[in-house]
């Protein structure tokens, strides 16, 4: 069944349900309230009496003995009945035989203040359901006048009009039931439209067509969810076009070195040139450049997958970084740069060794790529009570980015400023993130006060509760 039946069905079940209920209701509201009725009819029918006879009492002297009085059953003419005002009798006897027709009100009796039966006529269950209404004398309680009124549906009149009014509640409640219906259906239908239109939208995702957008004027959780299969669908985008950026820098970067090896062979073979050392030195380095791009993006294909593993420990990065400085400087003298440490001694914190130097390693290498000669490439590093701050920046050229998070990216190469080698396959930055991400802490670039690029590290002097990798 389609989630539209069910939704449908879903209110026409609660709808009719709240119908249901309230024809009950009101079914039994008005039985009580024309019961009620009748009750207030004849309570104001006692007490019209209740007067005549207070008029009857004062002119029997303020006494009930010998009093007669026609009037008290509703009939025209009412014969005394034979041991009215016996004094003692608290109950009469029965009343025997049925009711005449042409009697129209309901049994009625007169009690003196002691409750004892004077006269009238009570039916056999006289404590049923009785209507009682003082009588006064000089506002003193000389008796009480009682009846005991009939069931509405003891009255063919009353009876026909209960019958009118059900089936005009049953004709109400199937009305409002179709009437409902209608309505439901129209309301599941509109109620499912967008959830229509983001299956569909699901589905072409999974068919790989990731244009599919959906529109953003709804403000409930259903727009909610549509703008998170938009914004899905824009990252899959994205996604597939760097998964295609990606494999085409691959490939480039393969096949550079490895063009520059055959063209190289070819001329040895060609005898254009004599195979010497400088041919071999030549071949190493581009031996090199491949075998670096190999390692790179297996470090980064073990990071993706989780399988790159770490060993931490409390090591004072001061002495590590002090011991790695000299490599630094030879390596930034070769592109006629200098390097500048500044650091604080007793610099304790919780790394990778092996993958905190790679971290410097790297970065180190990078500044020293794109920085023009002669400049400076500067590390600076400090500490606080709980966290380490390394920050490495170089001289003019800068990055000319809008956003410098896309230098982490793999492969990114700037195409201005920064791109004055062909050497470097944009992996380096990439791997930093993963070695800092790998140490719980935040990597960030910037542009330098130097003119160049800065790039700041944090990290926690301990990973405490933290997993290992």
């Amino acid at each position: 069944m389609k989630i539209t039946a069910k939704l449908f069905l879903t209110f026409l079940a609660v709808i009719s349900c709240v119908i249901l209920a309230n024809v009950a209701l009101a079914r039994w509201s008005f039985q009580q309230g024309f019961l009620d009725f009748i009750n207030e009819l004849e309570r104001e029918r006692l007490t019209v009496l209740g007067q005549d006879l207070e008029r009857e009492y004062d002119r029997n002297d303020a006494s009930w003995e010998g009093l007669t009085f026609n009037r008290l059953s509703g009939r025209a003419t009412l014969p005394i009945h034979p041991r009215r005002g016996v004094r003692g009798e608290r109950h009469p006897p029965p009343l025997a035989g049925r009711k005449p027709a042409h009697e129209t009100t309901p049994p009625t009796a007169l009690y003196d203040a002691d409750g004892n039966w004077l006269m009238g006529h009570v039916p056999e269950q006289a404590n049923a359901g009785s209507v009682v209404v003082p009588v006064f004398y000089n506002e003193a309680k000389v008796g009480e006048l009682r009846s005991w009124p009939e069931a509405p549906g003891a009255f063919s009149s009353a009876s026909e009009f209960s019958r009118k009014q059900l089936m005009a509640s049953l004709f109400i409640a199937l009305l409002s039931l179709a009437l409902a219906g209608i309505i439901s259906w129209f309301v599941a239908r509109r109620l499912l439209k967008p959830v229509k239109s983001v299956l569909h939208a699901v589905g072409e995702l999974s068919k790989g067509d990731y244009e599919t957008s959906l529109p953003d004027t709804r403000r409930d959780e259903l727009g909610e969810l549509m703008l998170n299969i938009s914004e899905l669908g824009r990252i899959l985008r994205a996604d597939r076009t760097a998964n295609q950026r990606w494999f085409a820098n691959i490939s480039h970067e393969l096949r550079t070195p490895l063009t520059i090896l055959k063209g190289e062979i070819e001329t040895l073979q060609a005898g254009i040139r004599p195979f010497d050392q400088q041919q071999l030195k030549s071949f190493a380095h581009e031996i090199d450049l491949l075998n670096h791009l190999v390692d790179d993006l297996y470090q980064i294909s073990l990071t993706d997958i989780g399988a790159l593993r770490y060993q931490f420990e409390h090591l004072n990065l001061s002495e590590l970084i002090e011991s790695l400085v000299p490599s630094f400087t030879e390596r930034a003298a070769n592109d006629q740069l200098k390097f500048e440490y500044r650091g604080e001694p007793n610099l304790w914190a919780e790394v990778d060794p092996l993958r905190f130097k790679q971290l410097l390693l790297n970065l180190t290498a990078n500044s020293c790529l794109y920085t023009d000669a002669p400049g400076t490439v500067r590390l600076t590093v400090r500490q606080d009570q709980s966290e380490v701050y390394l920050v490495l920046e170089d001289s003019a050229p800068g990055a000319e980015l809008d956003n410098f998070e896309q230098l982490f990216a793999p492969l990114h190469r700037q195409d201005y400023s920064r791109q004055r080698h062909a050497t470097g396959a944009g992996l380096g930055l990439s791997i930093c993130r993963s070695i800092v991400d790998a140490h719980r802490g935040e990597i960030s670039a910037a542009a330098s006060e130097l003119g160049g690029l800065k790039v700041s590290i944090r990290l926690n002097k301990r990973r405490v509760g933290r997993d290992e990798h």
